[in-house]
């Protein structure tokens, strides 16, 4: 029965000449790595441009299933304000002190001319409180 090394020792006779060269067993081993490096890179350029073209995929299908649920830009933010109209202050500085002339814009005196039907209000609001209490 022949053993695995006899099939590798009638090759090992014919290249062994061939490895007191030293030049050629550096070529030879040069070659040989160079052309593994070759695949290996063939290799992973290959697995790289799959995977490029699974997460497209991927992607074109997150898109196509979320695309309806997206906010429009139109509707998330405030759009420009044409020229002739003051653009819109989100936010103004506090001021320290009010002036009357300041508060006048935004002041209403309640009791302006109708003082009678304010006091009426407020008399027959305390006397059903009061009459309420047990």
């Amino acid at each position: 029965m022949k053993k695995w090394y006899d099939f590798i020792l009638p090759l090992w006779e014919k290249i062994k000449p061939l490895a007191s060269n030293k030049k050629l067993l550096v070529l030879i081993g040069g070659c040989t790595l160079g052309f593994i490096l070759l695949i290996s890179l063939l290799v992973i350029s290959f697995r790289m441009n799959h995977n490029r073209k699974e997460m497209q995929k991927a992607s074109q299908e997150l898109n196509r299933l979320f695309a309806p649920l997206a906010i429009k830009p139109e509707e998330l933010f405030i759009p420009k304000e044409p020229d002739f109209i003051p653009e819109v202050i989100l936010d103004r500085e506090p001021r320290a002190v009010w002036t009357d002339e300041d508060a006048e814009q935004f002041w209403k005196d309640p009791l302006d001319g109708n003082a009678d039907v304010w006091k009426e209000r407020i008399f027959t609001a305390v006397d059903d409180l009061l009459e309420n209490i047990p």
